[in-house]
């Protein structure tokens, strides 16, 4: 809205935090925002997503799906067969 009604930009959080390590055929991240944030990443091809969040909750969508992962609740997204 701020983008239609003052001027079209792009708008990135400066508050972000990642951390990565890969393991041989695996890797863990652990990422950190300041503020809410929408990720739409589309379809995940070739590797499944694990996530937990430690604070907040992730809302995630998948087709009709949808699921509320607070932090007491993980969640596993799985690659596109």
């Amino acid at each position: 809205m701020v983008g239609r009604v003052i001027q079209p930009h792009q708008l990135t959080i400066v508050d972000a935090q990642m951390h990565y390590i890969p393991l041989g055929g695996i890797s863990m991240s652990r990422l950190r925002y300041g503020a809410c944030v929408e990720i739409t990443p589309g379809e995940l091809d070739s590797f499944f997503l694990i996530q937990m969040p430690l604070a907040g909750c992730a809302g995630i969508e998948s087709g009709d799906q949808y699921l509320d992962s607070p932090p007491n609740l993980a969640s596993i997204l799985n690659p596109k067969p």
